[in-house]
């Protein structure tokens, strides 16, 4: 019975949105609805370019089990504009994942690595993370804020990210929204958010 109700915002290109909100609050099925796109309203074709100008991090990998790193890029990268091969390796190297290794023997920190790296190797114009830091260690989280200011700074690219961790938020995020089961409860700039709102901490007294 759950759905998403009156979800209605306009990010400008070159901007992170940070998207906050229980868990069951509707963010993973908002990126699923932003990545199958209207087909009734697209042709095949068009789908197609539709689909291929998003890259998807997500805290649960969706690559078959059975292929390796290798496999992934050989039988995934041409489907996407300007695949780089040699970037795929060398992300994949320096995040330490196997490029023999089946996705099924991974860990859960390495199939993250795994999407990371296939995902910042080809073109895109918008970037979504769904929850992809809570399995990665202090290293690779920053290795990752490195790769997506690298992405920021092609110019036009938007970011999508979905976290639980706060100080991503605060670190790299331009505007919030907030999800409560399926609706939208504020779409704002986060520093206009952060002036209206303090914390204080101390004793009653």
């Amino acid at each position: 019975g759950f759905m998403l109700k009156d979800i209605t915002f306009s990010l400008p290109d070159g901007y992170i949105l940070g998207i906050v909100g229980r868990n069951g609050s509707g963010k993973t099925t908002l990126f699923q609805a932003l990545l199958a796109g209207e087909k009734k309203e697209l042709e095949e074709e068009e789908h197609k370019e539709y689909h291929k100008q998003f890259a998807f991090v997500s805290e649960e990998c969706m690559l078959p089990e059975n292929l390796s790193a290798k496999d992934v890029g050989t039988l995934f990268g041409p489907l996407y504009d300007g695949f780089d091969t040699r970037k795929y390796e060398k992300l994949l190297a320096d995040f330490q994942v196997p490029i023999k290794r089946r996705v099924a023997a991974l860990s859960k920190g390495m199939k993250i690595k795994l999407q990371i790296a296939f995902a910042f190797s080809y073109f895109s114009k918008t970037l979504i993370l769904d929850e992809p830091s809570a399995n990665l260690d202090s290293f690779a989280r920053k290795d990752l804020y490195r790769l997506i200011f690298e992405y920021m700074e092609q110019g036009e690219r938007t970011v999508l990210w979905a976290t639980h961790l706060t100080d991503e938020l605060d670190r790299m995020a331009d505007y919030l929204l907030l999800l409560e089961q399926g609706e939208q409860k504020f779409f704002e700039e986060k520093d206009k958010i952060l002036s209206r709102y303090t914390i204080v901490k101390g004793s009653r007294k």
